[in-house]
C-alpha cells in the first residue's frame, strides 16, 4: 500500500505511526486533517537559505513599490489633476502592498526563529 501512497501523492516518505508526535519533526507545525479513524500529518521541508532569499527578494521589491506609491500620493500635482478614481486605485495599491510586505516580513521573522 505504501508505494502505492508514495506514487499517486508525490510523496517522499509515507510513515503509519500510533502517535504523530514521534514522526513530527522538532519546531514544526505541520498541519493535520482527521479523516474517518486516521490522522494525517503533511510535514514539507523547507530550504531555509533559498526561502529567506526569496522573501528577503521580495520585501526589497514591495519596499520599492511602497515608496513609489508614497511618492505619487504626496505629489500634490498628481492628487490633484488625477481622476479621482486613479488615485484610489493608487491608495488600494499601497494599502495591498503593505499588507504584503507585513506578511512577507511575518514569514521571514518565523524562518529567522
Amino acid at each position: 500500500m505504501t508505494p502505492f501512497l508514495e506514487f499517486l501523492g508525490k510523496i517522499d516518505q509515507v510513515v503509519f505511526t500510533e502517535n504523530l508526535e514521534n514522526v513530527r519533526p522538532k519546531g514544526s507545525a505541520a498541519p493535520v486533517a482527521v479523516v474517518d479513524d486516521f490522522s494525517l500529518m503533511l510535514i514539507i521541508e523547507v530550504d531555509v537559505k533559498a526561502e529567506t532569499a526569496r522573501l528577503e527578494k521580495e520585501a526589497e521589491k514591495l519596499k520599492g513599490e511602497i515608496t513609489k506609491a508614497e511618492a505619487k500620493l504626496n505629489n500634490p500635482g498628481f492628487v490633484q489633476k488625477a481622476p479621482p478614481k486613479v488615485v484610489q486605485q493608487e491608495k488600494d495599491r499601497l494599502a495591498s502592498n503593505k499588507n504584503l510586505l507585513s506578511s512577507v516580513e511575518e514569514q521571514l521573522a518565523k524562518l529567522k526563529s
